[in-house]
């Protein structure tokens, strides 16, 4: 399946999911400026203030978040699988090894062959945190 090129406009999908998703914390904003507003006398115009300000925190990061939100903007971001790096320490069975200028654990899934520090290694699968990777 071939991943859809990202998009420079969000759909509408992902603005009802971000804007969704600032509910819970709208309301418990709410609730704490109704709490002041019971026990320190604030003011009900710094009350609509506080909250017209907290949804235009929301509608401004809109344009700098909501990529995030979507899984189809950044595919296969995090896809170690058929990426080639080095070992970084021998490999029997765990080790380190280096893809990418990044520093990961890896096993050597094929006992058979012996992976030492400077090897060409392949990522042949991921297990957690943990890549299976053979020379």
């Amino acid at each position: 399946m071939k991943p859809n090129p990202p998009t420079k406009h969000p759909p509408f999908g992902i603005i009802l999911k971000y804007f969704l998703l600032q509910i819970p914390s709208l309301i418990l904003l709410a609730a704490i400026l109704w709490w002041a507003r019971q026990w320190f006398k604030v003011p009900d115009y710094l009350i609509g203030l506080t909250l017209l300000i907290w949804v235009g925190k929301d509608v401004a990061l809109f344009p700098l978040l909501w990529r995030y939100y979507d899984s189809k903007q950044l595919p296969d971001r995090f896809d170690m699988v058929g990426r080639h790096g080095i070992a970084l320490s021998d490999l029997n069975p765990e080790g380190t090894v280096q893809i990418n200028g990044e520093r990961w654990k890896a096993v050597n899934s094929d006992s058979d062959i012996s992976i030492t520090t400077g090897d060409k290694i392949k990522v042949k699968a991921i297990n957690g945190l943990k890549l299976e990777v053979v020379r």
